[in-house]
């Protein structure tokens, strides 16, 4: 069985942008398989974002991929490749993979934050 190891860095470029660098290790049979990916994610409205990534994986395998994501409140529909350049061209054979999903997601209403603590509480002890 592969023992994974997964780091990963946010970063807003933007009011709208963010990057993040995601790098990966995978540790099967006795060697050690890195990864390194980047994604760029623009939001287009409060809906919407659009999704840009290139990576490098097992050091020979290069790729481009993007994906559109749609939030609404209970409900997020997306769809995800990891290969753009083998979905344009699907006979050149470049492997491609597409991921559709759609997730349920339901929020407690009223639950509320726990409150802030007093600042002056940690004073008065002193």
């Amino acid at each position: 069985m592969a023992s994974r190891y997964i780091l990963c860095a946010d970063h807003k470029l933007g009011k709208k942008t963010f990057a993040t660098l995601a790098l990966r290790g995978t540790y099967f049979q006795g060697e050690i398989l890195p990864s390194a990916t980047l994604l760029v994610r623009h939001k287009l409205g409060t809906h919407i974002s659009l999704d840009l990534n290139f990576a490098r994986q097992y050091d020979n395998i290069y790729s481009f991929g993007g994906g559109l994501v749609m939030q609404l409140q209970t409900l997020n529909f997306f769809i995800l490749s990891d290969n753009l350049f083998g979905t344009i061209q699907p006979l050149s054979g470049k492997l491609t993979h597409l991921n559709f999903g759609l997730n349920f997601c339901w929020l407690k209403k009223g639950v509320k934050s726990p409150p802030k603590k007093d600042k002056t509480e940690d004073i008065e002890r002193y």
